[in-house]
């Protein structure tokens, strides 16, 4: 089936040079949104993966509406851990799977969002002069 092959396809491509629109970065938004084992919401996670999150090369919006996207899509697939507890039950799924390595869909998910937010530059310390003010 060649929906679960295009996975392989989408981390060739040079996501690094892709600069996207509003439009674009909706629809990687509503594939993340979808439930985990979809093939869209893996491609979401694909593609803001393996997009050039340095600073400077995306716009400051874009690092801090994907990060509440993440965040809101952690929320929705992990409904029995609440914002203020998702940083702790995190931390523990992390340790248990390095020592296991079985870990389940949610447990992944919560792992990847917690990567992926760690790389996008959200600190106001992060922006440009103009931007800060």
């Amino acid at each position: 089936h060649i929906g679960k092959l295009c996975g392989y396809l989408l981390q060739e491509l040079p996501w690094v040079a892709w600069r996207p629109d509003k439009e674009d970065m909706k629809q990687v938004y509503d594939w993340l949104m979808m439930p985990i084992a979809t093939v869209e919401s893996h491609l979401a996670r694909i593609i803001i993966s393996h997009m050039n999150w340095e600073l400077g090369l995306l716009p400051t919006h874009l690092h801090i509406s994907t990060a509440i996207k993440i965040v809101q899509a952690t929320v929705r697939h992990n409904p029995d851990t609440g914002v203020a507890n998702s940083s702790m039950v995190t931390m523990t799924n992390l340790a248990l799977v390095s020592i296991t390595s079985l870990a389940s869909a949610q447990t992944q998910f919560a792992n990847w969002a917690w990567e992926t937010i760690s790389r996008l530059h959200l600190h106001m310390m992060d922006r440009g002069l103009v931007e800060s003010r």
